[in-house]
C-alpha cells in the first residue's frame, strides 16, 4: 500500500471549485464550506484543512446548527485560537453582516494518518516478466475515491524513453492516458464514490516499484471529505432562516513507496 507524504517539487496549478454565490438565490444568507487536502508534515500523513464562510445580504443575527460526520470520527480544532470550541459544540453564533460580506465561522484542521480512512485509495503492482534477454514491465494501478469527484488526475514518473513505453493496454481505463515528457498522465474525470478504477500500460525494460513514485494526485469535488454539514439556520427571533450551503474540495499532493 502507497502512503502520502510531502511533495518533493512545488505543485503545478490545482484546478478549484470557486462558485461564488449570485443574487439570483433565494435565501437569506449563503454558507460556503470549503476544504483543502495537503500533505502533513507529519510522515505517513495528510493534513484536511476548512473554512466555513457566511456571505449576506443579513439583517439579523442567526444560529447556525451543524454536524459532523460520526464515521470517520474527526474531531474539528479551530485554527487560531480564535472561535467556538467545535469539538464540544456544533452552534455557531453568525451576526448580521452588509451585503455580500464574507463573515468566517469556522476554520479547522485535521491530521490524520495513512492508516485511516483517505479520500483517495491507490495501489500499485508493477510486474517483470523476461524473455530472452529481453525484459518488460507492466505496471497496474487501482484508484478508489471515498467521495464522488468532479474531476480526478494521476501523474506517474516513467523512468524511460517514449519509444520504451505502450499505453496500448490503457485503453481500457476510464478517461484518457497519455504521455507528458517523462510521466504517464492518467486523467480520469469525474468518478463516483467507491468507484474501482483501474490502468496498466507496459515499458520494454525492467523497472523497479519505487522508481514509479512519487505519483501526482489531484483531484476536486462539490462532497467535503469530513461530511461537514448545516443542518438549520435560526433568526434572533427563533424563526428558520433560509440557506444555501455550497461545497468544494480541492488537493494537490504526492504519494511515495
Amino acid at each position: 500500500m502507497a502512503s502520502e507524504n510531502i511533495p518533493k517539487s512545488k505543485p503545478t496549478a490545482v484546478s478549484e471549485i470557486e462558485t461564488m454565490p449570485e443574487n439570483n438565490y433565494n435565501t437569506e444568507i449563503v454558507l460556503l464550506s470549503k476544504e483543502t487536502i495537503n500533505p502533513s508534515k507529519t510522515p505517513g500523513g495528510i493534513t484536511l484543512e476548512g473554512t466555513l464562510v457566511g456571505i449576506g445580504p443579513m439583517d439579523n443575527d442567526y444560529e447556525i446548527s451543524t454536524t459532523k460526520n460520526t464515521s470517520r470520527q474527526f474531531t474539528f480544532r479551530p485554527l487560531g485560537g480564535a472561535g467556538p470550541d467545535f469539538s464540544s459544540s456544533g452552534n455557531l453564533q453568525l451576526s448580521g453582516a452588509g451585503s455580500n460580506e464574507e463573515v468566517p465561522l469556522l476554520r479547522w484542521r485535521h491530521n490524520y494518518t495513512a492508516a485511516e480512512e483517505k479520500p483517495l485509495s491507490i495501489d500499485c503492482f508493477p510486474t517483470v516478466t523476461r524473455k530472452g534477454r529481453e525484459s518488460t514491465t507492466v505496471f497496474a494501478i487501482t484508484a478508489v475515491p471515498a467521495i464522488p469527484m468532479n474531476s480526478l488526475t494521476l501523474k506517474i514518473p516513467v523512468p524511460a524513453s517514449e519509444d520504451e513505453i505502450s499505453l496500448d493496454d490503457a485503453g481500457n481505463a476510464k478517461g484518457v492516458v497519455q504521455m507528458d515528457q517523462d510521466h504517464v498522465i492518467w486523467k480520469i474525470g469525474k468518478v463516483q464514490a467507491n468507484e474501482n478504477l483501474e490502468m496498466e500500460f507496459k515499458v520494454r525494460k525492467k523497472v523497479d516499484e519505487e522508481e514509479f513514485h512519487p505519483i501526482g494526485v489531484e483531484f476536486t469535488s462539490s462532497t467535503t471529505f469530513s461530511e461537514l454539514n448545516v443542518e438549520n439556520v435560526t433568526k434572533n427571533d427563533g424563526s428558520n432562516a433560509s440557506f444555501t450551503l455550497i461545497s468544494s474540495v480541492s488537493a494537490f499532493y504526492e504519494i511515495t513507496e
